[in-house]
């Protein structure tokens, strides 16, 4: 079997205005929802966001995404328990 190698040049244009650019990357983040809502379904995201967002809201104050996380899941288990 042959290997062939070409070079390619791939463009990127990107909209210079701010609301346009936030409306492509609110399109990807609902396709990428879209697909692992279709893989792991519902119940189960249902879990994994709100733990995931306050992973995040929590390593911006500063902390380590380990800690952050274990943090996160300590307060929703709480929060399932009320």
């Amino acid at each position: 079997m042959a290997r062939k190698t070409m070079n390619l040049k791939v463009e990127v244009v990107w909209p210079e205005d701010p609301e346009a650019v936030l409306e492509i990357e609110k399109r990807k983040a609902q396709w990428i929802f879209d697909r692992q809502r279709e893989r792991f379904g519902d119940e189960a995201l249902s879990i994994v966001y709100p733990i995931f967002i306050r992973t995040k809201e929590l390593e911006e104050t500063g902390l380590g995404y380990e800690e952050a996380k274990q943090i996160a899941i300590k307060e929703y288990r709480e929060r399932q328990r009320a």
